[in-house]
């Protein structure tokens, strides 16, 4: 799990108030338990109630899903913190665990206490390889559990993979020696064909040679949002790391222990968390990895809302599923599960409408569920339906194959309608007057669904655009009109006069400024007052100097009494103001 170190200091008193009052609120929901001093509990029906669908959506389908190498997992819920010292039960680990089983070959964990020594005998059981980690900090006694407890899981035949502390050195929470020395004892002390490493990030890591020698294998945290870097370009950093390590520690198996992105919080730099960066980043990372052979561990399983309280809103939203066990929106493209898609041809018409829906799912599904949105449905594939009823209808595709389902809903898609109703012309017209050539651009309003049109722009040329844009090249008032049809008739509406184009003419100068007097140095705001559309300005401010801008500023450095210029142009001709003492800049 990670803290964002510049979030950490500026939230602990918040951090207090928060946990404060989520012990309040579970003190105040739990049905028949009080909880202990210093401790947050949630009820088993709370527990239930939340995983009851998420632990077996999927529990049968491991048979066609892509896993991934690994994945951090954490079993908290709302309420829930190891900050505030939570005790998780075995049969919560257990339920939490049933939702991420059939995804990945591995889980990791982060502690060795109040309910996470369940975590690896329950994932034995389930068939995933462990790497269970001792939670290290300051506190010399709770290490000596950790590490104690760690060791007692390895020999106890649960530990395929003993991580010694995580980020510790990021936090500062242990020097490079205590560290090591931590490291070695496990060492001796697990079974043989137990590795044992830490895992903290690239840069602490490749700052401490030391401990990465001590490692059997090395694991890093590389997390391109918390450093700003733009989803785009993630992977590129990803891949230059992940080939530097390699090169330094040579024969060593070079692991990513944690990267992720959320889908929720904060941006940091150039990088956005939101649903679609989440999805396209799993995507992509996973996909690197698979292509490489790179071993790795996903961060992370669930969203855990106790995270906001020392990284911001975004640590809530860092999970593949969310705090329920419902996994996130784009995610399923990396585990093969179906991705529901389709269309249909025509999608509006009279009654009665003949409909070809067409499946365009991906992710191979092997059954469906169409629903037309009138109540009646069908399971082929690629049904034909036919609409008797006029009204607008939502459709829906459920997709299933082994891996699990996905639905996909478009509100209102098919439109169905009654006989066609002659169409009533109306248009507007942007700009309807100017300089010549004037491009004007004409938009259709008309009503009832016409379904041809016709333009008469008053020179004698036409369009049968619907809304068309015209130059007119000559000076005059121009009258407009548009007929429009459909099945049911036509109408035409016209405009005298509506369109102005004028001839250009030669600019007449004109300008205003403010201030006009005041002590030097003087800012002076110019403003162009011209007429006759010039296209080019230059300015004289009576004391040496120039501007071409069309309504420039200008500093009056010297006490004075200065006399003011503007010649404007353009293709007729050119026009010059002058105003004698216009500025007056006092000592």
């Amino acid at each position: 799990m990670r803290t964002n170190k510049k979030l950490h200091s500026a939230a602990l008193t918040l951090a207090t108030l928060t946990l404060f009052l989520i012990f309040i609120s579970s003190t105040v929901s739990a049905a028949t338990e009080q909880p202990g001093e210093g401790q947050i509990t949630i009820t088993e029906e709370q527990i239930n109630d939340i995983q009851s669908e998420s632990s077996t959506q999927f529990s049968e389908s491991a048979q066609n899903i892509n896993k991934l190498y690994g994945i951090n997992f954490s079993p908290y819920m709302d309420g829930q913190s190891p900050d505030y010292g939570s005790k998780i039960d075995k049969k919560q680990v257990t339920n939490r665990m049933k939702v991420i089983a059939p995804y990945t070959e591995w889980i990791r964990t982060y502690g060795t206490e109040n309910g996470l020594e369940y975590a690896g005998p329950v994932a034995h059981e389930m068939g995933l390889k462990t790497a269970i980690g001792a939670w290290l900090s300051g506190d010399t006694e709770a290490n000596e559990r950790q590490i104690s407890k760690l060791i007692d899981e390895a020999k106890a035949g649960n530990v395929d993979l003993a991580i010694v502390g995580s980020e510790t050195l990021l936090r500062n929470d242990l020097s490079e020696d205590q560290l090591i020395e931590y490291i070695k004892r496990v060492k001796q002390s697990v079974p043989a064909g137990v590795n044992v490493t830490t895992a903290d990030t690239y840069s602490e890591l490749m700052a401490h040679p030391k401990v990465m020698d001590e490692c059997d294998v090395i694991m890093y945290n590389s997390y391109p949002y918390w450093e700003g870097i733009s989803i785009d370009k993630a992977m590129d950093l990803q891949d230059s790391r992940y080939k530097n390590l390699v090169n330094n520690v040579k024969n060593k198996p070079v692991i990513v222990s944690e990267t992720g992105w959320p889908s929720a919080g904060n941006t940091i730099g150039n990088a956005v968390p939101s649903a679609n960066n989440s999805a396209t980043y799993f995507y992509d990372f996973v996909s690197w990895a698979r292509n490489n052979s790179i071993q790795y561990f996903y961060f992370e399983a669930f969203d855990e809302t106790w995270k906001s309280v020392n990284e911001g809103p975004q640590g809530a939203h860092w999970g593949v599923w969310d705090k329920d066990g419902n996994m996130k929106p784009g995610m399923e493209k990396v585990l093969k599960i179906p991705q529901a898609s389709f269309s249909g041809s025509p999608t509006s018409g009279n009654i009665p409408l003949k409909v070809q829906f067409t499946d365009k799912s991906t992710g191979t599904p092997t059954s469906w569920k169409w629903s037309f949105g009138d109540g009646k449905s069908s399971t082929s594939k690629s049904p034909t339906y036919t609409y008797t009823k006029a009204g607008k209808y939502t459709i829906s595709l459920t997709v299933k194959n082994a891996a699990g389902t996905n639905t996909k809903t478009i509100k209102d898609y098919i439109t169905v309608k009654t006989a066609p109703v002659k169409p009533v012309a109306s248009f507007s017209a942007s700009p309807t007057s100017g300089n010549a050539p004037l491009k004007v651009t004409f938009t259709d309003k008309s009503t009832n669904s016409p379904t041809s049109w016709k333009w008469n722009f008053g020179d004698g040329k036409t369009s049968t655009s619907k809304s068309p844009a015209y130059t007119y090249s000559k000076a005059g008032k121009y009258t407009v009109s548009l007929t429009v049809k459909n099945a049911a008739g036509s109408s035409s509406k016209t405009i005298k006069n509506y369109i102005v184009v004028n001839t250009l003419k030669a600019p007449v100068a004109a300008f205003y400024a403010s201030p006009r007097s005041g002590k030097a140095p003087l800012n002076v705001q110019f403003t162009d007052k011209s007429t006759n559309s010039p296209t080019s300005w230059k300015w004289s401010f009576g004391d040496g100097t120039y501007s071409t801008a069309k309504n420039p500023v200008h500093k009056f450095s010297k006490a004075g009494t200065y006399t003011v210029s503007l010649t404007v142009k353009n293709a007729k001709g050119s026009n010059t103001k002058t105003i004698s003492g216009y500025i007056v800049s006092k000592k």
